[in-house]
């Protein structure tokens, strides 16, 4: 795929040390079928999560649908779910989880209740709710393996020097869990696998 100038200039990157054009290719990609459903270009810096209910418009009953961090939008895992749909997603730091429906609950610290609740579990299967909203659903958390823990972290710092932030311990803490979502059952799909599924959404990633 090829760009004029014209065109390149119209695409904005994030500037600075990076560059001052870039573009976004958001892909709807049918795994089961080999086929293409949807191609969308955009700035380099426009959000994913501005695409998150592009999906709807395909989604038949039976469909499972898998997205990366940037796509996680509850109000479009609830209209994935209202579509007699399935998702499986990772799951986002800063979306509020709660252990159950009730308004006045509140908030679960998550890294800290898997440390103090579940010791060195190898997986973490919870039914939660999610957001305001209360999505329910069930959460995955898998604890990673030391080196994959330190070379996660490693990449934290880095990103985070060239954005001169800091990083805090509990988000050092949060990179010791591989965590997802999902509204497929544990009769379907045991904890054990579902981290194993989510390596077919990689075939969007080779595209």
């Amino acid at each position: 795929m090829k760009f004029s100038t014209l065109e390149a200039l119209a695409l904005k990157g994030s500037g600075g040390s990076a560059s001052s054009s870039a573009v976004k290719i958001d892909l709807i990609y049918d795994v089961l079928h080999h086929a293409l459903l949807e191609m969308h270009l955009s700035d380099g810096t426009a959000a994913d999560q501005g695409r998150a209910l592009a999906i709807v418009v395909h989604l038949r009953a039976g469909d499972l649908v898998m997205r990366d961090l940037g796509y996680l939008s509850l109000e479009s895992l609830r209209q994935i779910d209202a579509h007699e749909a399935w998702y499986l997603s990772r799951f986002s730091k800063g979306v509020d989880v709660y252990l159950d429906a009730h308004a006045e609950t509140r908030a679960l610290a998550l890294v800290p209740y898997l440390q103090q609740h579940y010791g060195d579990a190898a997986v973490v299967d919870l039914p939660v709710s999610l957001g305001q909203e209360r999505v329910p659903c069930r959460l995955l958390a898998y604890r990673l393996s030391e080196d994959v823990v330190k070379q996660r972290q490693r990449k934290a710092h880095e990103e985070a020097r060239k954005k001169g932030r800091m990083l805090t311990q509990e988000y050092l803490n949060w990179l010791a869990f591989g965590l997802y979502i999902t509204n497929v059952s544990q009769q379907i799909w045991p904890s054990k696998v579902v981290g194993t599924i989510y390596r077919l959404r990689w075939q969007v990633e080779l595209l």
